[in-house]
């Protein structure tokens, strides 16, 4: 498994765990509920930037990434 798809399903279990739709996490995200469902389906690669946001989105440290 590549480390892209990896840090894809932490996220979506993170976002799971704290019981956030997908569409909540959008909406916080100001993106498309699209978005998210890529991202952690994994046909979506995040940028540190993006990776960053998302983990502020969800109220976790991004250095768990590191």
């Amino acid at each position: 498994m590549s480390t892209d798809f990896l840090i894809a399903k932490h996220l979506s279990n993170y976002r799971r765990l704290q019981k956030i739709s997908q569409e909540s996490l959008a909406i916080k995200l100001g993106k498309h509920r699209t978005f998210v469902s890529k991202v952690e389906n994994g046909n979506r690669i995040l940028s540190f930037v993006e990776l960053q946001k998302y983990c502020n989105a969800l109220n976790i440290d991004i250095t768990i990434f590191l």
